[in-house]
């Protein structure tokens, strides 16, 4: 089966939930995916298709700072469904990825994995990124009023 890496269109919604589903166990409704693929302009959304299927894609999106002279990107989520890994699907996606940045300006792409993720290090090491030894500090949430601890007490 040969297989075709694009960007998504507003028809790929569906499956693009479906498929966000599988990886981050969170639904995202159909018409947020539809509009964020259409006005979007700070994120690329590539696809993986095989056959009629969409087996994978991969989020880009896009930072331009003050600080900086060039923007820089960040792989934010790259998924392929596990019955067609190892079959190039992953590294295809990453030069989709790659030459989009590039046409925009793009001079450093950062991605973020999990430390148990064997497989995708592989991928990412193989594809030119190296791994960095600089620290990640998340918060859940700057609103802290609408989504803290009380967010869940509240009637």
């Amino acid at each position: 089966m040969n297989m075709r890496i694009r960007k998504a269109t507003t028809r790929d919604a569906e499956a693009l939930c479906d498929l966000n589903e599988e990886f981050n166990h969170v639904r995202v409704p159909l018409l947020l995916v539809e509009e964020r693929l259409a006005r979007n302009r700070k994120e690329s959304v590539f696809v993986a298709k095989m056959g009629s299927q969409l087996v994978g894609y991969a989020c880009l999106q896009y930072a331009l700072s003050l600080c900086y002279l060039h923007p820089w990107a960040e792989v934010t989520e790259m998924y392929v469904r596990s019955h067609v890994r190892r079959k190039g699907i992953g590294t295809s996606l990453l030069r989709a990825v790659q030459t989009e940045a590039a046409k925009r300006g793009v001079d450093q792409i950062i991605m973020l994995t999990g430390e148990k993720n064997t497989s995708g290090q592989g991928l990412y090491a193989s594809s030119g990124y190296r791994a960095s030894r600089k620290y990640v500090y998340t918060k859940e949430s700057a609103n802290e009023a609408s989504h803290g601890p009380l967010a869940s007490s509240r009637p």
